[in-house]
């Protein structure tokens, strides 16, 4: 197994254990750091798209199997309104972390026996398909990005849900106090 493909599995998987266990705070930096790191760390890993037939079709199903996966991780965190400091927040415990654990031990098996326990066969399938080796990296790329940009993507969509249903208009809010417009001195 590539340490490139291991090193993004556990990027990932500590991004979203940093970022959510516990009670925590919606904010812009914790929706979109993850995102930010993801787009300045794939450019080092990634080839170029392969826009041929089947390579393309494996490329999509890694987009689709990380969105999916980002789904069920996200499906073992709450949302919760607090209304004393007009803001989200969410609330992820164990259910959450085994999730995420499962998740990443998949992706690292996979990826460990495409190398080392049925690479024959993905090779064959590779070969039989007119896959490159450039593309089956990509994929495994492209579900981690999945994965990752679908978490940032609930967190933002149902945090801002949560908000709108308790009369809030902005999902992000700056201190835990509203503020008032400056009144106008006379002098």
């Amino acid at each position: 197994m590539s340490l490139v493909i291991l090193g993004v599995n556990l990027f990932v998987f500590l991004v979203a254990m940093e970022s959510d266990i516990g009670r925590r705070k919606i904010s812009r930096f914790r929706v979109f750091r993850p995102v930010a790191a993801a787009v300045i760390i794939v450019p080092f890993f990634f080839k170029g798209l392969d826009l041929s037939g089947k390579g393309l079709l494996l490329e999509l199903a890694g987009i689709a199997l990380g969105i999916v996966m980002g789904l069920v991780a996200l499906s073992f965190m709450r949302f919760e309104y607090d209304g004393g400091q007009k803001r989200v927040f969410t609330r992820a415990g164990l259910l959450y972390v085994l999730a995420w654990i499962a998740i990443t031990a998949a992706k690292i098996f996979f990826s460990y026996g495409s190398s080392n326990l049925w690479s024959h066969e993905i090779g064959k399938f590779m070969y039989e398909n007119q896959i490159s080796v450039d593309a089956f990296r990509d994929t495994i790329i492209f579900l981690n990005v999945a994965t990752i940009g679908t978490r940032a993507a609930v967190i933002y969509v149902r945090g801002r849900g949560t908000a709108t249903a308790n009369g809030q208009q902005r999902l992000f809010v700056r201190g835990s106090k509203t503020r008032s417009p400056k009144s106008k001195q006379l002098v």
